[in-house]
């Protein structure tokens, strides 16, 4: 488990192209799909006694499995279960996603790599969240293209911005530039850091950053995607 500590804004588009403008000798960028998981769209079990997760997706007969022990960080089941707020059984299912709006659940699909998070909200922080991130083998092509069929999938670029001049005495200062296929969503710019106070001793301003989004809930790529769900439905 790892703690996120993360703020983020909304940039003009043209302030982004020159954000990258002024980075591009330097710049990569990474094509990411990530799929949000709700009530309409799957069913999530998190089995204690098999250590894993399951993960269904309601429109197919696919059940992903995703052991524990392919955690990116040392996994820990008992800061899972207080981050679920479930008692010890069988199988503790996390029931009405959509309703536990301080939890979220994807996949996300980059680099060729997938991964599935469950995060949850620190209590008594406005920015910071539990992390829970776990690879998931792509051995079966169908995963996938399930995955990026997947109602709500979102579509973004991301330009990873190292900022040498701001470099933290416990980890690089890295602004990260989401640029959405969806033309209704962004541009974000947003960095983590490793302590809230750094959090707020940065100096946004001079990206010429618009709206701070970090404890907005309506920006979330949560709910990004569940409006690309709505969407599609009224269409």
């Amino acid at each position: 488990m790892a703690k996120e500590i993360e703020r983020k804004f909304l940039i003009d588009l043209n302030d982004a192209k020159r954000l990258i403008d002024k980075y591009s000798s330097s710049l990569s960028y990474i094509k990411i799909s990530q799929t949000y998981l709700f009530n309409s769209n799957s069913r999530i079990v998190c089995d204690f006694h098999r250590n894993m997760w399951l993960v269904s997706m309601l429109r197919s007969e696919v059940t992903i499995e995703i052991p524990f022990s392919s955690s990116l960080e040392d996994h820990d089941s008992e800061q899972l279960r207080l981050a679920l707020d479930v008692c010890s059984g069988e199988k503790p299912e996390i029931k009405d996603l959509q309703a536990c709006d301080k939890s979220s659940f994807r996949f996300r699909l980059a680099k060729g790599k997938c991964i599935f998070t469950f995060k949850r909200k620190v209590p008594d922080s406005e920015i910071a969240v539990y992390e829970f991130e776990y690879a998931v083998s792509l051995s079966n092509t169908s995963t996938k293209e399930l995955l990026l069929k997947s109602p709500g999938c979102i579509h973004k670029t991301r330009y990873p911005i190292v900022l040498d001049e701001y470099n933290s005495k416990s980890k690089p200062v890295v602004l990260e530039l989401d640029v959405f296929d969806h033309s209704d969503f962004g541009p974000y710019l947003e960095c983590e850091f490793p302590t809230e106070g750094e959090s707020r001793a940065f100096d946004f301003a001079r990206f010429n950053v618009g709206k701070e989004l970090s404890h907005l809930k309506g920006y979330s790529n949560k709910e990004l995607s569940m409006k690309l769900i709505n969407s599609d439905t009224c269409n």
